[in-house]
């Protein structure tokens, strides 16, 4: 009787990583060596898998059983481990720019879940740093990092950058509104006072205000319009601009100031008389753009007998004017009546020739004056005497005459006239008076 159960040796334990993007391994053995002490024995596998097959991750088993002629056993016990050396694969969202949401520095971002795979089932992701989708990121550049884990632990990583821009300008808080203010007195400025812009931003640090242009307040301003520019810049270098007017206004009127009135005596067959007289100064807190002899006869002229009115007038640059008269009396006798005119008395007549022999004084009066189709005259002082009234243009022309004036009351048709100055000179035995007179269409 056979008792000898046959000898059977396995191959020894093997390990092996997983395939390439598999979580197997093929893996190739060499099949146990087996004996008897009588011949017809066999081996065959028992359990597990056979060589050249593919062995799922972990440890596999693999038993063979020899069996010989009589049917006695042996079996012998191998292991087949595979491992997964293989990491997972993650994939991340691509980087983002945004600007930051209204009135506020961070700006609310969305991304997708980054995904994973790996050669082995079970693992996931989850967030390593940054934030998560669906939250405020601050300003600037925010790097986010996800980790995928496999199932035996192996890990990868992705990133990505999410950056948020300041793209709000600043806002003013504070800019004044314009302003209008008069020169200070006696000058051609105004000391103007007002208060410093401030503004605000989305973002920190505060944006800084400073002056771009114009003067600063408490300044003196000159006449006529001055903007005023002020400018906020915030961190990100962006800016806002604040404007505003300063007007500065003249209304100081310019003062002229004309000589005394003049009385000579007149001479030859006209009794007429070459005067001299110093020409009236003209100042202003600004300036004075012209200072001239409005009506009447300039310094060194051949003045007529009778009151000649001289009207000066001064402009400064605003356009502001200011006026100033003074009486250039000339006087003569008359048959065997001299008349006898004193600067004093001549002073007191309001520009009339007043005759010293004790007669009324001659004098005329205009009215209306300015006029635009008739004027009145009135005279007094004409007694029994009669006169001539005559009218007399800017050029010395006569447009306009009458004689045998001998009621106090007459009438000047000016209708046809056009608009300027002239003279109306009233010319009896007894002297002459003149007045000025406008005629105006407006």
């Amino acid at each position: 009787t056979d008792g000898q159960a046959p000898a059977i040796t396995c191959p020894a334990n093997l390990v092996k990583n997983t395939g390439a993007g598999q979580c197997t391994a093929v893996v190739t053995y060499t099949n146990p060596t087996f004996s008897d002490n009588c011949t017809g024995a066999t081996a065959m596998l028992f359990s597990g898998q056979a060589s050249g097959t593919a062995f799922p991750k972990g440890t596999n088993s693999v038993v063979w059983q020899a069996t010989d002629g009589v049917g006695l056993t042996k079996r012998c016990t191998f292991t087949v481990t595979v491992n997964d050396a293989q990491v997972p694969t993650i994939a991340c969202p691509s980087n983002q720019t945004k600007a930051a949401d209204a009135g506020i520095c961070t700006a609310v971002v969305n991304y997708t879940t980054p995904t994973f795979t790996d050669n082995c089932a079970g693992g996931g992701v989850a967030i390593q740093s940054g934030l998560a989708s669906d939250q405020p990121f601050p300003k600037g550049i925010t790097t986010v990092v996800w980790k995928a884990t496999d199932a035996v632990g192996l890990t990868k990583t992705c990133s990505f950058k999410v950056t948020v821009n300041d793209t709000q300008a600043p806002t003013f808080t504070l800019c004044p509104s314009s302003q209008s203010v008069s020169t200070d007195a006696g000058q051609c400025t105004a000391a103007v006072n007002y208060a410093t812009p401030t503004a605000a931003d989305n973002c920190t640090p505060p944006p800084t205000v400073v002056k771009q242009s114009g003067l600063a307040s408490g300044l003196n301003f000159p006449k006529g319009a001055s903007v005023v520019v002020w400018k906020a810049t915030d961190g990100a270098g962006l800016t806002k601009t604040c404007s505003f007017t300063v007007t500065v206004t003249d209304a100081q009127l310019p003062t002229i100031t004309c000589p005394s009135n003049i009385a000579v005596m007149g001479s030859g067959p006209s009794c007429s008389a070459v005067v001299a007289y110093a020409n009236p100064t003209a100042t202003d807190n600004c300036a004075i753009t012209s200072n001239y002899l409005l009506s009447g006869l300039a310094s060194g002229a051949q003045f007529s007998q009778g009151v000649t009115t001289n009207i000066w007038k001064a402009t400064d640059n605003s356009g502001l004017t200011q006026t100033c008269a003074f009486t250039v009396t000339v006087s003569c006798g008359t048959g065997s009546e001299q008349l006898a005119v004193s600067r004093e008395e001549l002073a007191g007549s309001n520009g009339q020739l007043a005759v010293s022999s004790g007669h009324q004084m001659l004098a005329m009066n205009l009215a209306p004056n300015p006029a635009t189709t008739q004027v009145q005259v009135i005279v007094e002082g004409l007694g029994e005497n009669s006169g001539e009234i005559t009218v007399l243009d800017a050029q010395g022309r006569v447009v306009w005459q009458q004689s045998n004036v001998q009621h106090p009351t007459s009438s000047i048709d000016v209708s046809t006239l056009p608009s300027g100055l002239y003279q109306v000179r009233l010319c009896t035995e007894r002297g002459v008076v003149a007045k000025g007179l406008v005629v105006s269409r407006l």
